[in-house]
């Protein structure tokens, strides 16, 4: 089954067709919506994923695969929190496309934060500063001498950038 050759009427159709859960079709309803479930789950992730995630136990029951991609994307395991800070490190910046710039610092922020890695605003806002080019330098300007360093901040960096 692979999403994203599926129909979306078909799909649509689909989902209408799962009858809402009531104490009298619960029997009927999880067994046959946990197949589908799984089924959209397993199919909108990469063949590495599915590699790391999916295992004998956890192929037909919902809950615990979504228990183990979370624990895989959340977890605060140092070795998850090595690629996350990778992920970070290696954004680059190109001025054709600052929306895609804007986009994976937003990202990785997010994912850095639910892996429990604590930086200061500060310290992320000067790493992102040297990612920026020098043609760039005005904005690199504007965020350090800030008054109080109010701005020095990765929003504040991101709110500057020309779209």
């Amino acid at each position: 089954l692979v999403m994203d050759e599926i129909n979306p009427t078909i799909l649509k159709t689909t989902i209408e067709a799962i009858p809402i859960l009531t104490e009298d079709n619960f029997s009927i309803w999880k067994p046959s919506d946990n197949m589908i479930l799984c089924a959209i789950i397993m199919a909108k992730h990469s063949a590495t994923t599915h590699n790391n995630v999916v295992t004998s136990t956890n192929e037909d029951d919902t809950i615990a695969l979504w228990k183990t991609i979370l624990k895989r994307f959340i977890s605060t395991e140092p070795s998850n929190c090595a690629c996350v800070y990778s992920q970070f490190a290696n954004i680059s910046f190109n001025t054709s496309n600052i929306e895609k710039f804007i986009t994976e610092v937003r990202s990785t922020l997010v994912k850095m934060e639910d892996a429990g890695i604590n930086m200061e605003k500060d310290i992320i806002t000067y790493d992102l500063l040297s990612h920026l080019l020098s043609s760039l330098d005005n904005i690199n300007q504007s965020i350090t001498h800030s008054r109080n360093g109010e701005d020095i901040k990765p929003e504040a960096l991101l709110d500057h950038l020309p779209e």
